[in-house]
């Protein structure tokens, strides 16, 4: 490990890849957690969006489980008592969730039902994505994506 010189030689990513699978040490990504003041109002705009019931564990904590792994709801003050006080929930302006769909554009109009915060209206990106972006009630940018032919 440790940091390399830009010039200098290094295994392609693809091979890196090959032999942490072989080796059973690629990681899964399982779980992304939202911490947030806004619990209820999240949930509901969540369970819109995603169009499934959440498992709640707790009133604090709610769990939508996806295909690819789960998005998680925390109250904020709960999160603080377990010793994550500094974690806060606030808009994020470093992180995008992306969430790839069958039909962008079914999903397009659906959502134009919805109250939601529009950041980006349907279009088509150069790197072959056709997507539009919505915030979540704390102000997160959603990205509803699905690849197209160029």
């Amino acid at each position: 490990m440790g940091i390399h010189h830009p010039r200098e030689a290094r295994l392609p990513i693809h091979v890196c890849l090959h032999d942490l699978e072989e080796k059973g040490g690629l990681m899964k990504l399982a779980l992304v957690t939202i911490v947030t003041a806004n619990l209820e109002q999240m949930r509901t705009f969540y369970q819109a969006v995603l169009q499934i019931e959440p498992q709640l564990y707790r009133s604090h904590y709610v769990e939508f489980t996806l295909e690819a792994g789960t998005l998680a709801l925390w109250r904020q003050s709960e999160c603080a008592e377990y010793g994550l006080g500094a974690v806060r929930g606030t808009a994020n302006d470093r992180v995008l969730i992306e969430l790839e769909v069958a039909d962008v554009d079914r999903e397009y109009a659906r959502f134009k039902g919805l109250q939601v915060e529009w950041v980006q209206e349907l279009t088509t990106q150069p790197w072959g994505h056709r997507a539009f972006y919505v915030r979540d009630p704390d102000g997160n940018v959603l990205n509803f994506h699905m690849a197209v032919e160029q």
